[in-house]
């Protein structure tokens, strides 16, 4: 509404169901962006009952990204299975066979491989990013219509990151993460973050990717990962998500084919003018 006014020049983090509106007004320019942040579904490795490799293949095989997606980040989302979005130099579809599956019979078979009888599955949540909450919600009730028993836990971010410290308190939490430049970079692969993927394969291939210097091996190692991340389950990307900025046609040199929209906006070589 301030850049509507003239009050602003510049506004950040457009809600997603404002999107047609923006594109549609002659007086605001959009951006979406890029490269996109990644929700994040974490497993806790560590203890209680998703340390059962089994069970969480199921809760990957129960998930239909796509309404997930939609629920936070309308038309600014895309079902991405790759760790990295097209494009990038990362981009592999190693794995990428388990994303996305929707298939609720797959996830009951391995249900019951996995021994599961019906326990509660702690989910936490935030409040504090509308799009964690909404996409909990949908999240909560695939896995509840595929049979799982999911007590979902709702809390303050601050509470959240307190409590997952802790893996006595929960079984699964809801995050995103932003674009880093490099995998080696990625917190699901350090077995100190909340989930704790230590194992001894996951190990060996990140220090043979962090000690070789050539891409195209380096890439190859990455690939055997990101495979090894969909068999293991960890954590599950949800999809990409856009930022959507907005200016005012004021603005000018924003556009400039030269000057690309990045994760944050910068303003050298921009100026105000008629």
């Amino acid at each position: 509404a301030g850049i509507q006014a003239d009050d602003y020049d510049y506004a950040m983090d457009i809600p997603a169901d404002l999107y047609d509106a923006m594109v549609a007004d002659p007086n605001i320019n959009t951006f979406l962006l890029t490269p996109p942040i990644f929700p994040l579904l974490f497993m806790n490795t560590k203890e209680g009952i998703m340390t059962n490799q089994k069970l969480r293949q199921a809760i990957l095989a129960a998930l239909d990204m796509d309404p997930i997606l939609q629920a936070a980040y309308g038309p600014l989302s895309e079902a991405n299975g790759s760790i990295y979005p097209k494009g990038t130099a990362w981009y592999t579809e190693a794995g990428v066979e388990a994303y996305d599956q929707a298939n609720v019979a797959r996830a009951q078979e391995l249900a019951r491989e996995a021994g599961y009888n019906g326990e509660p599955i702690r989910f936490m949540a935030s409040t504090s990013y509308i799009t964690h909450y909404n996409m909990a919600l949908v999240i909560t009730d695939q896995l509840k219509q595929a049979g799982f028993n999911i007590d979902l836990q709702i809390y303050d971010w601050a509470t959240l990151v307190a409590r997952r410290a802790d893996p006595g308190l929960w079984d699964m939490f809801l995050t995103h993460h932003g674009p880093v430049p490099d995998p080696s970079l990625l917190t699901p692969l350090s077995p100190t973050y909340p989930g704790w993927w230590d194992t001894p394969e996951k190990n060996a291939l990140v220090d043979a990717f962090n000690r070789a210097t050539d891409f195209g091996e380096r890439y190859t190692i990455w690939e055997q990962i990101q495979a090894l991340w969909y068999e293991y389950v960890p954590v599950i990307k949800l999809g990409d998500a856009f930022t959507l900025d907005i200016s005012s046609t004021q603005v000018k040199g924003l556009d400039d084919p030269h000057h690309p929209a990045l994760l944050w906006p910068y303003f050298w070589n921009v100026w105000l003018g008629s």
